[in-house]
């Protein structure tokens, strides 16, 4: 991911930019010269070994589930509350704008792990999880009340966005630190909480929104989105030692071409990746005449589908890298997208 966090660099589990860069912790004196000569062994020696396995280490994945399922699971519901803003809550205002609404919200999921990231680093894992839930939930809260554009911009945009921002770098990085060799596979399990979040937002949603209206409706699930918040946060604990004296921006890890370019290829891959997740149901009702029902259901198989997605080509990642994988995922993805606007 674009940030200097050791923890998302290390899950991507090819490069390690701030392993390069963060400054050397202090090392207690050593009465021999050999560690005298070698501070960097003292320091390895006392720093925890990940498990990579074990029911402490599978209940942080189980934690991380449900941090996925609040910051990412809300983002890839966005296309139920597209199609209902454009149809019923805000009608009368055009697509283009309210796609502005989970734009914003999946940019600062994103952009936010560029400060929180060495925040996480600095073992401020707490603070950070206890921010998002707040932020989140309280967003939530806020749009169910919304009535206008600008509201729902401001709550399920920004202060949602902002939110799931900071549980994100903290929903992958405490896994990276229990797991080596099965770090991949672990990581992609706990991600497919955003996929099962995905699902249970937008059918909770859809079904919940003609009975006791839109804002009962966001309402409760505001009050879901705190109780697993809530559980998650409490079982979680990173095993780490806080990095270093750092800044929150090093503008000299962009010095190594590998991090850099793989930074904005993942950048590049986000930028359409959640087109379908928006317009998918209004282009399948509206553009090529599918059943309303049907066209509703297209998210959820999108989010179930995702589910393997996320995990399956994880254990191909833990053999033969995680970029290894990524590029035909890429290169699958960008083809059906062009299908897409040929059909």
């Amino acid at each position: 991911m674009p940030t200097a966090s050791s923890s998302a660099s290390t899950s991507l589990g090819e490069i390690d930019i701030d392993k390069e860069l963060r400054l050397p912790r202090e090392v207690a004196p050593s009465t021999t010269d050999t560690e005298n000569a070698n501070p960097g062994v003292s320091e390895l020696a006392d720093a925890p070994v990940p498990p990579d396995g074990g029911v402490k280490a599978w209940t942080q994945v189980f934690g991380s589930f449900f941090l996925f399922f609040a910051s990412w699971g809300f983002v890839n519901s966005f296309g139920v509350y597209q199609n209902y803003y454009a149809t019923e809550h805000l009608k009368g205002t055009p697509a283009s704008n309210i796609s502005w609404i989970g734009s914003i919200q999946a940019f600062l999921l994103m952009f936010v792990g560029v400060l929180t990231g060495p925040l996480y680093d600095k073992g401020y894992f707490k603070q950070l999880a206890c921010t998002g839930t707040v932020l989140v939930v309280l967003g939530i809260m806020m749009t169910s009340i919304s009535t206008t554009y600008w509201q729902v911009l401001l709550s399920q945009g920004i202060c949602i966005g902002l939110g799931t921002g900071f549980l994100f770098i903290p929903s992958v990085a405490v896994i990276a630190g229990y797991f080596t060799m099965k770090r991949s596979f672990a990581t992609g399990l706990g991600s497919t909480g955003g996929s099962v979040g995905g699902i249970v937002y937008s059918v909770a949603f859809r079904s919940m929104v003609d009975k006791i209206g839109f804002g009962w409706a966001t309402r409760v699930l505001g009050f879901m989105t705190l109780i697993l918040l809530i559980c998650s946060i409490s079982i979680m604990k990173p095993l780490q030692y806080p990095a270093g004296p750092r800044s929150l921006f090093l503008p000299r890890a962009f010095k190594n071409l590998s991090y850099t370019f793989t930074a904005v290829a993942i950048m590049i891959t986000f930028m359409g990746l959640y087109i379908p997740y928006f317009y998918i149901q209004g282009y399948a009702a509206e553009l090529i005449g599918l059943e309303k029902g049907l066209s509703y259901q297209l998210l959820t198989i999108m989010n179930v589908a995702s589910i393997f997605g996320r995990t399956i080509p994880t254990i191909v990642a833990d053999r033969v890298g995680p970029i290894n994988t990524m590029i035909p995922s890429a290169v699958g993805t960008a083809i059906m997208g062009f299908a897409w606007v040929g059909g």
